[in-house]
């Protein structure tokens, strides 16, 4: 029976009701030990007659062995396994160890485990409740929050249980959490009446003040009272033991348990996985009837015996195995593992390092072999914490170097770079052989320049370049080409430039190709920053050579850097083969993991050459999955593409909220680049909106950072146009001037057409009114070669705005309705309504245009949408996006009625035909 809890069980009615009516929802209770989150869930169990209920509990002593939450879950599903996309099935099968390892990134176990449960969906709703969240294994914790993220239609209801959501072993980050408190007053005494007969009424105050309500609390404190505290014929001990204090509190009801009796419930807490044969196997072992030991343990109230032992609550887990002294302990372990059946490898190698206290190369290996195992099966977490323990016993130096580096990889296959750090710091001191060394240096480098300050991680580089590079020059190239990547990230650009220079010259010295491939599109990036344009054609040498045809395109950071830097030059066609191959292989391969950075980088192209809605949909799924993945760092480049997308389309609030985290994060992390396009994006932002002043002072600052750090390729950040209108606009006309000769100088250098098209419009607004028409055609000419519609558009209506201002008022409005019709079909809001106002001002009455009457378009949908408009279908879409087939339809569906569509032929002409419409449609 649940007492109170009123609100709570609102809550979860509220949301069994949306699942029956087939809605997704996910809801993580938290609280402290014993205040009712198993009851909660037991509540909501017997509330969802009818619906299929699955789930799992985590266990302490099995946090090591990966997906065993997960199977517990999926393996009543398993006959609608053969449903799902060949490449999740895969990995879902290799995970629950149904089928050998299959190769790839963990998160396409994750899509499986989404695509089985939505499919089994289909067939009715489903509870799915885990209990002892905090204690699932790693792998599935991160697999059931990844399916709880991306459910959305499919009448699936996920709730967790957990002590604390900030002792998770996955981060639950975006899930609900519901904090549960003690009972009631009220609740309290009830529960306090039915615990306990001839109960005195300041007694059971006394407890619940004391206890603040926890249930268990109550209980136990009433429990351990005699029946004459009870009825308030003697003193109550002057502590109650209540929080940590309940732990040691079962000591003296255990303290007078049989010998044999407390060995076996050790037995139990140190092997809760395993059953009755085993226990009595590893009793024997200790001489003991385990079984006839556990009974009178079951007879105390302390457990149930069935295939397995249940503890009545973790706290009395934690009571008997805290209790027992390391050398009980590890004679339990040492009992357990040798019970352990055929099969249980992993529990056995974990049982024996448990249990032993000195090197002992038999159970590192065995740990060795563990760890291999769960890194087949993309288990990353499970597999580093068994190389690292396997390190720990290891007597052979060598053998621990190697163990630590294979924690190290886990760790960063895991998502959890700081301790991969920490991992490689411990095997360094330890590696004698210099390429060795290099190599382990390199790893630990290429991993901090993503989770540390990445000019530490140059200067590392650089240093051990130094020490190797007369005796192994291919190596050291190799080191400093990889050193030019923190140089990108903190925006020194002539230190990389320095830094490349130096690689390539010990590339041609080593003679290898692909190292000199590599330093020539790492030198080519750096001059390409420094206003050089020899750098773009040697990347575009480095990629066309044998050595770079023969590059991973799907992996390559290098080929990735090349892909972003061939955008800021234009050379569109090259950036998005690149990324095209990147994105649909990563896509294929289920890797959400390496897509926000590829994806980025295809907004800013898409931005660039007027697809916004592409753009839109591919910026928004990079922020999301680098926040999904973990990608902290890195997700900084992503905010800022999207930025500059809100700031374009008039979403001012959210751009600069996004503009203030990327700086904060960058400021975190050392990358020091970020920071010049977040000025640069604010600027732009305040230009379209027509705030003068504010722009000028953030524009200024864009422009002094590029100074600094001597940025001198204009395509990059573009601020250039930005800041000369402005300054025109509040007339400092000499400011603009200024301005202008940098920008001239720049484009003369790189021939870069945006700057000449920046240059050329700016030129127009400051011309005399002979010279007006000449400069505005002539950059009009440079702006439809250009292929940049929102530079054409921007043009056209600085053209109209000169034009009006001669009386020249025909002219002038064919110039801006041209402009408008751009700004219309690109969803540019700001900019559209200064060319209306500017329209008004010729005399022209503006026809008012009905528009759509459509609600938002979430970001979620807006990607279905285009994916669909590009030919895919619903199946495909689910699995490129990470989502249930049921979810693209929903969103599919509701996009139909939000646009006023009935097909997916109406769609495709619509993105075609009317992508404004689209955009406007998202952003509403």
């Amino acid at each position: 029976m649940l007492l109170g809890r009123e609100r709570e069980r609102a809550a979860i009615d509220h949301l069994l009701h949306g699942t029956r009516a087939g809605v997704s929802g996910g809801l993580i209770i938290t609280g402290q030990p014993g205040v009712g989150k198993t009851t909660l869930l037991s509540y909501a169990r017997e509330a969802a007659k009818g619906m299929r209920l699955l789930g799992a509990r985590g266990f302490q002593a099995e946090s090591s062995l990966p997906y065993s939450a997960l199977a517990d879950v999926l393996r009543p599903l398993l006959a609608w396994l053969d449903r799902l996309p060949e490449v999740q099935a895969a990995g879902l099968r290799a995970a629950m160890a149904l089928a050998p390892p299959s190769p790839g990134d963990r998160f396409k176990t994750y899509a499986g485990a989404l695509s089985l449960i939505a499919a089994a969906a289909e067939e009715g709703p489903m509870l799915i409740a885990v209990d002892d969240a905090h204690w699932l294994d790693p792998a599935s914790a991160e697999a059931l929050f990844f399916v709880t993220r991306r459910l959305a239609a499919e009448g699936v209801l996920m709730l967790f249980a957990a002590r604390d959501s900030t002792e998770m072993p996955a981060d639950p980050a975006g899930l609900p959490l519901l904090s549960l408190g003690g009972l009631d007053h009220d609740a309290s005494i009830q529960l306090l009446g039915l615990s306990a007969k001839a109960m005195a009424r300041p007694v059971a105050e006394a407890i619940y003040s004391a206890s603040a309500g926890n249930p268990l609390a109550l209980i136990e404190i009433s429990s351990l009272l005699t029946e004459r505290q009870r009825s308030g014929h003697e003193p109550l001990p002057e502590r109650l033991p209540v929080g940590s204090r309940l732990v040691s509190a079962f000591d003296p009801r255990l303290a007078a348990l049989p010998e044999a009796t407390r060995t076996a419930l050790l037995l139990a807490a140190a092997g809760p996985e395993a059953g009755m044969p085993e226990l009595r196997i590893a009793g024997a072992a200790l001489s003991i009837d385990a079984e006839q030991a556990l009974t009178v343990a079951e007879r105390t109230g302390l457990i149930d015996v069935g295939e397995t032992v249940q503890f009545r609550h973790p706290l009395i887990r934690s009571a008997v195995y805290e209790g027992a002294s390391p050398d009980q302990r590890r004679n339990a372990h040492r009992a357990l593992a040798s019970a352990s059946p055929v099969g249980s490898s992993g529990d056995r190698a974990w049982h024996l390092a448990a249990a032993s206290i000195e090197p002992d190369e038999a159970v590192a290996a065995a740990l060795d072999t563990v760890g291999g195992e769960q890194m087949a099966r993309s288990a990353y977490a499970s597999a580093l914490r068994a190389f690292e323990r396997a390190a720990e016993l290891s007597p052979d130096v060598s053998d621990r170097v190697r163990r630590l580096s294979n924690a190290a990889v886990s760790g960063l296959l895991a998502g959890r770079g700081n301790r991969a750090i920490a991992l490689l710091d411990r095997a360094l001191p330890l590696i004698a052989e210099s390429g060795a060394h290099a190599d382990a240096v390199l790893l630990r480098e290429q991993i901090a320049t993503w989770v540390d300050r990445p000019m530490a991680a140059h200067s590392s580089l650089v240093d051990e370049a130094g020490r190797i590079e007369t005796d192994d020059p291919a190596r050291a190239a190799v080191l400093l080409t990889y050193a030019c990547g923190p140089c990108f990230m903190a925006a020194e650009i002539v230190e990389a430039k320095r830094t490349a220079a130096r690689a390539l010259a010990l590339a041609e010295r080593s003679g290898v190709p692909a190292v000199i491939s590599s330093a020539e599109i790492a030198l080519g990036e750096a001059l390409l920053l420094h206003g050089e344009p020899r750098g773009q054609e040697l990347i575009r040498k480095a990629l066309a050579s044998p050595a770079g045809r023969q590059a991973d395109l799907t992996h390559s950071m290098e080929v990735l850097y090349a892909a972003d830097f061939l955008v800021y030059v234009e050379d569109f066609d090259i950036a998005g083969l690149l990324l095209e191959n990147a994105i649909r292989s990563q896509r294929k391969a289920g890797a959400p993991a390496l897509l926000p950075y590829p994806l980025s980088v295809r907004s800013e192209l898409e931005f660039r050459t007027g697809r916004w809605i592409e753009a839109y949909a591919d910026a928004t799924e990079a922020v999301e999955l680098a926040s999904e993945t973990g990608q902290l760092s890195s997700s900084t480049y992503c905010h800022v593409c999207l930025a500059r997308l809100e700031a374009a389309l008039g979403q001012t609030a959210e751009c600069l909220s996004r503009l203030a985290l990327a700086r904060r994060l960058a400021e975190r992390f050392g990358t020091n680049s970020i920071p010049s396009y977040t000025w640069a994006i604010e600027g732009f932002l305040n230009v379209g909106l027509e705030n003068w002043h504010a722009a000028i002072e953030c524009l200024t600052i864009a422009r002094e950072e590029a100074r600094r750090r001597e940025m001198l390729e204009p395509g990059v950040l573009r601020w250039h146009g930005d800041l000369i209108e402005a300054y025109l606009r509040v007339g400092s006309r000499g400011e603009a001037e200024a301005v202008l000769e940098e920008l001239e100088g720049q484009a003369q250098t790189t021939g870069r057409l945006w700057a000449r098209v920046a240059a050329g419009r700016t030129q127009g607004m400051m011309a005399s009114p002979e010279n007006l028409e000449g400069a505005f055609e002539a950059a009009l000419a440079l702006a439809e070669t250009a292929g940049d519609p929102f530079e054409l558009a921007r043009t056209r209506l600085a053209y109209g705005e000169g034009l009006r201002r001669l009386r020249r008022r025909a002219e002038a409005r064919t110039q801006l309705r041209s402009a408008i019709a751009t700004f219309e079909q690109l969803g540019a809001r700001p900019w559209t309504q200064r060319a209306e106002r500017e329209l008004a001002a010729t005399g022209e009455r503006l026809q008012r245009r009905t528009g759509t009457n459509s609600r938002d378009l979430t970001p979620q949908e807006m990607r279905v949408c285009v994916a669909v408009a590009r030919g895919d279908t619903n199946r495909e879409v689910a699995t490129q996006l990470f989502l249930s087939l049921k979810t693209v339809e929903s969103h599919l569906t509701s996009a139909y009625g939000k646009l006023g569509l009935r097909s997916r032929t109406e769609l495709a002409r619509l993105f075609a035909v009317e992508p404004g419409r689209a955009v406007l449609a998202t952003i509403r």
